[in-house]
């Protein structure tokens, strides 16, 4: 309904409802309005109805007869707002149905089943809520005499369909008309009622009152509020209490519907639970569980039911199952033939209950018994169903979806929900059911129906019957979940007032600090319980907690705020989610194929898919036209026109040939673990009070004496025969003697990578046990590849996703170690290689999510690359032992922070620097194998205070080795150039003249440069050509988007094109680096101003460094200004190019830019010296002025040529009259 301006009201002057309870009220009482309007603050419009003779001035109208069953004398005469408590009012009148009519708006009724338009009587409808009714009669005549009521008793035959929602006094959930969605824009709260002043999305605004169980819902002003049958008062205004409609707060947030069954024991638990995931505990009943619900699932949908017995059950268990949870069974020393005799029972039941329900396909009169429910099974519909629900707010993944019906009237589909455990009386187990049967509701657009519990242990199968008190209140659980759910803050329900159960609760540690950190309100009890919990840490353990869950939470919010929502699912069309970079839009379902245990689903269409963004390993969704979320997994394999994905079962809700919609899903688990970290190191264990010692209290390490003399013999021998120089050698000492902790400090080429394969020799030498880990698989596998030289493949496990590791280190995964088919075999063999393998490698998030640290300790932890992890996510690998080493550099990358004040409180200082403090503990390696001397003197320079040197004559004048060939311009004889003082080029496109080279597009977070993309293409071209191997040439660029589309315009394999953050620890013999931001773009790239970040950019080429980017917005950047001021004091050599370039656009033109003298050009192509000769000056310029970044080009001459005239291999001819270029640069 639109109101205009002087029609809106506020909450203020609006008429409130009155409390809820039947009472009988005299209309004649002073207490109502003039017009006796109790239930409407704006008089309907019914001028514009298709009942228009019923229009007239209500205001004239006696009062309408209210039913009285209770007398209210508290009302005041004098006010006619003064309501009394623990009223109800209700309206009479002479027809069962009672409607308000407006232009646009249909009101709900009070009758239990729903009405909606048959689809003759909708002229031109849709399925929208905004559809008006068609009158068969409409009443033309009517008196001011008439009342109210009797105008309602004569009100005009409405044809309508009434469809029961399947629940007596519940809503339908399948009528778009009684759905209604607002923003909260204003709060009030009494007593009894939740005022709510809201907009709709045509801004328009309304009242929304919730009353009785809803008046508790928590709200915040912003928030979106879902009304579903809610009563319409006043013809524009909400009415929600306990008979009259449904509230959802927040719609937009899915919460499980684990969580809302388990809150009912604890609020606070569940929201900690979300926000805090503590290291992974092996647990025995519920790994059976999960076996169970498996050999179940596989069970039901066998063709023929006959097949299913107990030595199926166990062929299904070895064959399909065991090796998946193998990992498990070690980490609880619970052997596979432990497991088949508590199987037993189990299975009795599953082949028992499959045989009685599940109807054999293969018989034309197969009889099956009926479920409790009443009904028969047709057949298995789907397992494990994936459904979100937008409209309540839910998600959940039904256990089977059973296809029912009812002496064949009638077939629904029922949820089936699977416990390991005994039969019993639980609200936990029904809530999570009747959630599932709403859900069905919905999506498959059914009256509500019962579901059923199936227990396992026992085989006792229970109905669970919906009842509108039962699910409105599961509802308002849902609510009350989703307000902590919405939020990422420091915001959690108060904890229970009795703590008796706290002490055995998993997350008693957190609820803990939350408690005596951040001082929430709690009973005496629970304070006196936490503060006593918390007694084995002081105020600074506890000031650190709140400080780093803190940061986190600002990080974690900002990551958040960055990303696209999860509700554009449901909120935006398919080519919309599309046109901003993160979907691939109808994509034809080829089918589903089975590998081992799980199966790939292609998906494919004939137009092209988002570059760059499906990559292998990815998490994304699937979804249909109508129903958001049907399947989430991971990318398997992706190409232009095609994506595969990994799932673990064949979904049966998806038909072969229709059209799905793919997306990019956010996960931002790693902040959950990272949170669980810190909780996890608050613990009164020995090793989390002894690194509390080292990290929060900063104890200085305990001074060891470290000689050579001291170390075993064969240690001694692999350091004389190691080619370790002596920095390396002091280090490894160092580290070998360690008590507390140690750190390597190791500057670019130092040859970190090396000193950790030789100290990692050592160590298992001495018979000791090291666990490595880096932030990066890349920085992992380059570890193992050179640790696989000289230690046997049995000495070394590489744990992780075997997706993201390098072809040559794959044969050292898990999976691919196991060779035996037996199941009690694969158990011995996988206990063997995960208790004795000395070597294990993986990345610090895995520490935090592979059971095997739950229980496996190891002698000495090594992390690589420990600058750049953040300080909490490198806790899980030091919670595996008492001793460490940190390898890294304070002036490379730091751990990546985006939020400023997270940054600004500390959050990017990482523990290696933090403990760099500890000068005793610090060994530095600053003799580098990497870089020629021009090279590296950038770097030293300015960031080392010129510490680092050459390790030999042999590097230090280490150079490019091109083929002999004629060169057509002075740029790419300096490009080419085997001479020292060329090592070092930077190719400025000018952007500001040549809008070719400008940042050409910028989607989210990732910005694309396409002019600096064909440039690079032709630089990688010319060295190529001029013999450079491709494998020796490496692109790098700051953005993710630009390496996406770097390596689809060059198409080489070969060539590794990377991120700078992917870089570090890599190197090649010729590196490229695209800034890709420009001047245009109006602001400052922070990557660019990030010093270590250019640090290592500058410091991954062995013997040509070229740089590609605009100069004013290096100018822009004091490090990068740094760098062109000292090429040019060191003579390396900057050439300034007014690029040519061809964008890959219809319609642009190529331009051709003057470009200043640099340097002479001998007829032979070779360059001749800095003083170049009066003939080939350019006019106007100098060689000072062409040294000089900042100076003005000359742009005068601009010409224009065709895409298709172009010709990439020959340098343009000067057109007539126009001054002689010196060379041209063409892409």
């Amino acid at each position: 309904m639109h109101l205009n301006n002087k029609e809106t009201k506020t909450a203020t002057s609006r008429k409130r409802p009155l409390p809820y309870e039947q009472l009988v009220v005299d209309t004649a009482n002073d207490s109502f309005d003039e017009d006796g309007d109790v239930f409407c603050t704006k008089k309907p419009n019914l001028s514009d109805s298709p009942a228009k003779g019923l229009a007239h001035d209500i205001s004239k109208k006696r009062s309408p007869k209210i039913l009285v069953e209770k007398d209210i004398n508290q009302a005041s005469e004098n006010n006619t707002n003064s309501v009394p408590h623990s009223t109800k009012l209700t309206q009479h009148s002479s027809v069962k149905e009672n409607f308000i009519f407006d232009n646009n708006d249909v009101v709900s009724h009070r009758s239990s089943k729903l009405g909606y338009l048959e689809k003759g009587d909708r002229e031109g409808s849709n399925d929208s809520f905004d559809i008006p009714l068609t009158f068969t009669s409409a009443k033309n005549d009517v008196s001011d005499a008439d009342s109210f009521d009797e105008l309602c008793g004569d009100s005009p035959e409405v044809k309508y369909k009434e469809i029961f929602s399947g629940v007596d006094g519940f809503p339908s959930l399948n009528d778009s008309r009684l759905k209604k969605k607002f923003i909260i824009k204003e709060i009030s709260h009494d007593d009894y009622t939740l005022t709510l002043t809201c907009t709709d999305n045509k801004d328009v605004e309304c009242v929304v009152y919730l009353q009785g169980i809803w008046s508790e819902t928590k709200v915040e002003v912003g928030m979106a509020i879902g009304i579903i049958g809610g009563k319409l008062w006043g013809g524009s205004d909400w009415l929600v209490n306990d008979e009259e409609g449904l509230a959802i707060a927040n719609p937009d947030v899915l919460v499980p519907c684990t969580s809302i069954a388990s809150s009912s024991w604890c609020t606070r638990k569940v929201i900690i639970n979300d926000r805090f995931k503590m290291s992974i505990e092996p647990n025995k009943a519920m790994l059976i569980g999960c076996i169970m619900h498996e050999l179940f699932q596989v069970a039901i949908q066998c063709p023929n039911p006959a097949q299913i017995t107990h030595e199926w059950i166990f062929s299904r268990w070895r064959n399909d199952i065991s090796s998946n949870v193998m990992e498990s069974f070690v980490a609880l020393t619970f052997s596979p033939r432990g497991f088949e005799a508590e199987l037993k029972p189990y299975a009795e039941v599953i082949v028992t209950w499959v045989r009685n329900h599940i109807p054999n396909k293969g018989k034309v009169f197969s009889k099956a018994l009926k479920m409790p429910t009443g009904n028969s099974i047709e057949e298995v519909h789907d397992i494990e169903e994936n459904v979100w629900e937008p409209l309540l707010g839910i998600k959940g993944k039904i256990d089977a979806t059973l296809l029912t019906t009812n002496k064949g009237v009638e077939s629904l589909l029922e949820p089936l929900e699977l416990k390991t455990g005994k039969s019993k009386q639980s609200f936990e187990h029904s809530s999570q059911v009747l959630l599932y049967c709403m859900m069905l509701s919905i999506r498959y657009n059914q009256p509500i129906r019962s579901g059923s519990l199936l227990y396992l242990k026992d085989g006792v199968t229970r109905t669970v019957t919906p009842k509108a008190l039962d699910l409105k209140g599961i509802l308002k659980q849902r609510n009350d979940l989703a307000f902590y759910f919405a939020k990422k803050d420091l915001s959690f329900p108060e904890p229970r007032n009795d703590p008796h159960f706290c002490g055995k609760c998993d997350q008693a540690l957190t609820c803990s600090l939350l408690q005596v950190g951040y001082k929430s309100p709690a009973s005496d009890a629970f304070k006196s319980f936490a503060e006593g919990y918390l007694n084995h840490l002081n105020e600074s353990e506890i000031k650190y907690f709140q400080k780093w869950i803190g940061l986190i939470n600002l990080e974690w919010n900002r990551e958040i705020k960055s990303l696209r929502k999860l509700s554009s699912l449901w909120n935006e069309d398919p080519d919309t989610r599309e046109s901003k970079g993160f979907c691939a839009a109808h994509m034809k379902f080829e089918g589903a194929v089975k590998k081992d245990s799980y199966y790939l689903l292609k998906f494919e269409r004939p137009v092209n898919i988002p570059e760059g963004v499906f990559q292998p390993s990815v998490m994304c969704t699937v979804s249909s036209d109508t129903h958001s979320g049907i399947l989430l997994s991971a990318i398997f394999a992706s190409d232009c026109n095609s994506i595969t994905i990994r799932y673990e079962s064949s979904p049966k809700i998806m038909k072969c040939g229709k059209l799905y919609h793919i997306d990019v899903y956010n996960s931002f688990s790693t902040y959950v673990t990272t949170t669980g970290n810190v909780s996890n190191l608050m613990g009164s264990d020995e090793l989390s009070t002894k690194h509390r010692k080292s990290i929060v209290r900063l104890e200085p390490p305990q001074k060891v004496e470290s000689d050579r003399k001291n170390l075993p013999l064969a240690v001694q021998h692999i350091l004389r025969t190691s080619s370790v120089n002596k920095e390396q050698e002091k280090a490894i000492i160092s580290s070998l003697c360690v008590s507390d902790y140690s750190l390597i400090e190791g500057l670019p080429g130092t040859g970190k990578t090396c000193t950790i394969a030789v100290l990692v020799r050592c160590l298992v030498a001495s018979g000791k046990s090291v666990l490595i880990t880096s932030f990066t698989n890349s920085a992992v596998d380059n570890i193992l590849v050179k640790l696989a030289e000289t230690i046997s493949e049995e000495k070394l496990l590489r744990l992780g996703n075997e997706n993201a590791m390098r072809p040559e280190v794959k044969r050292l995964a898990l999976g691919q170690k196991i060779r035996s088919e037996n199941c009690e075999d694969v158990y011995k063999e996988m206990r063997s290689i995960l208790k004795e393998t000395p070597v294990v490698c993986c990345t610090c998030h895995n520490t935090s999510r592979d059971v095997l640290f739950s229980w496996r300790k190891f002698d000495i932890c090594i992390v690589d690359e420990a600058s750049m992890v953040l300080e909490p996510v490198m806790l899980s690998a030091l919670a595996t032992t008492s001793k460490f080493v940190l390898v890294g550099d304070a002036n490379q990358l730091s751990p990546l922070v985006q939020d400023k004040e997270a940054r600004e409180g500390g959050m990017g200082v990482s523990l290696f620097e933090k403990l760099s403090q500890f000068k005793q503990c610090v060994t530095s390696l600053v003799s580098q194998y990497r870089m020629n001397e021009q090279i590296s003197r950038v770097s030293s320079e300015l960031f080392y205070d010129s510490r680092m040197i050459c390790v030999s004559e042999k590097v230090k004048t280490a150079t490019i080795k091109p083929s002999a060939k004629e060169v057509s311009s002075a740029w790419e004889t300096l490009v080419l150039s085997s001479k020292i003082d060329d090592s070092c080029v930077f190719i400025d496109t000018d952007s500001e003249n040549n809008q070719a080279c400008s940042l050409t597009s910028k989607v989210g977070s990732n910005v694309q440069n396409k002019g600096e993309a064909i440039i690079v293409d032709k630089l990688v071209k010319i060295l190529i050509e001029r013999g450079i191997q491709p494998e020796d040439i490496g692109v790098m660029c700051l953005y993710r988007k630009q390496v996406d589309y770097m390596r689809q315009i060059l198409d080489c394999p070969s060539i590794e094109v990377n991120t700078v953050d992917q870089y570090q620890g890599r190197d090649k013999s010729v590196i490229i680096w695209s800034l890709v931001w420009t001047k245009n773009s109006g602001k400052k790239c922070e990557l660019l101003t990030d010093h270590r970040r250019v640090n290592v950019a500058l410091t991954r080429a062995k013997h040509k460094m070229i740089v590609v980017g605009c100069s004013k917005n290096s100018e822009v950047d004091n490090r990068l200004f740094k760098l062109n001021n000292f090429n040019l004091i060191h003579g390396a050599v900057l050439i300034t190019i007014l690029a040519v370039v061809a964008m890959i656009l219809v319609g642009f033109s190529i331009y051709s830019c003057q470009k200043h003298k640099l340097s002479g050009t001998s007829s032979d192509g070779t360059r001749s010296s800095t003083k170049s000769s009066p003939a080939t000056k350019t006019k106007g310029s100098s060689s000072e002025d062409s040294l000089k970044l900042g100076s003005k080009r000359n742009t005068k001459n601009l010409n224009k040529f065709p895409i298709g005239d172009l010709d990439v291999s020959q340098p343009l001819k000067p057109q007539e009259n126009e001054e002689p270029v010196l060379d041209s640069y063409f892409a």
